[in-house]
């Protein structure tokens, strides 16, 4: 008879081994952060202590969410990437993605095409021969990377298409590492593209992401130059609380 360590043991090999649905769990943990969300707007506002408490506790919910959201697109975007290779639309691409299982999962699904990997758990002295293969060999037809961590200082000129697996909340970031692509050394147009979950929180994603960047092209066309440094402050940090509380309201 199994003593309690055995138990124990068995319950986590079975729920490792069997990963369940947890979008119902996710979905019910968002509902309650929402009214929590609702009533501390309502009542204390969100520049209390208690208002920031309640925002970080959302944080980890949405972050959750995303990574799981990530999954689920794991194998589409393989399927969409091997699809196109075959049929010849373009000898290389760059993936960008989030989380390391992501990451992970495309490398592995798109093993035949030697694929590389660049992010946050990639030894220092392989970053840049990861890269180094990807500009120089031909057999060499994939760059997975995270955004942030691939997203700066290096080149991926070789390739002229791009697929955002996951996307980061801020615009900028998504900008550089487009420009890993399109920089010195193109000679062609970069063509990228963002995978997304219909209903799901990629939508939202994607609503903050324009309004972001609507945000930043004011920002730096409206005609402010008749007022002083501190009028412009104030009017970019308006702006900025603007746009902040319509991200608090997606999810509220």
């Amino acid at each position: 008879e199994p003593g309690i360590v055995d138990i124990d043991i068995e319950a986590s090999f079975v729920q490792y081994v069997f990963p369940q649905d947890r979008r119902a769990e996710l979905q019910e943990k968002l509902d309650k952060e929402r009214a929590l969300l609702s009533h501390i707007d309502s009542q204390v506002g969100f520049r209390t202590n208690d208002g920031a408490a309640a925002l970080a506790a959302v944080s980890n919910s949405v972050s959750t969410l995303r990574r799981y959201i990530g999954l689920q697109k794991v194998e589409a975007v393989a399927n969409l990437v091997k699809m196109e290779m075959q049929s010849g639309q373009y000898n290389k691409i760059v993936i960008f993605a989030v989380h390391q299982g992501v990451i992970e999962g495309l490398l592995l699904r798109l093993s035949e095409y030697r694929p590389v990997t660049l992010y946050g758990g990639t030894p220092s002295d392989k970053r840049q021969r990861n890269v180094d293969k990807f500009m120089r060999n031909p057999q060499c037809r994939i760059f997975i990377g995270n955004i942030q961590a691939a997203g700066t200082a290096i080149t991926l000129t070789i390739a002229h298409h791009v697929i955002f697996a996951e996307q980061s909340w801020t615009p900028g970031d998504n900008a550089q590492a487009c420009a890993r692509c399109h920089r010195i050394g193109q000679t062609m147009p970069v063509f990228v593209r963002f995978a997304g979950l219909i209903d799901t929180l990629d939508d939202k994603i994607s609503e903050v992401l324009r309004r972001k960047t609507r945000l930043l092209t004011r920002l730096f066309d409206d005609p402010i130059e008749e007022e002083d440094e501190e009028n412009k402050l104030t009017k970019i940090e308006e702006k900025v609380l603007q746009d902040s509380q319509h991200e608090i309201n997606i999810f509220t």
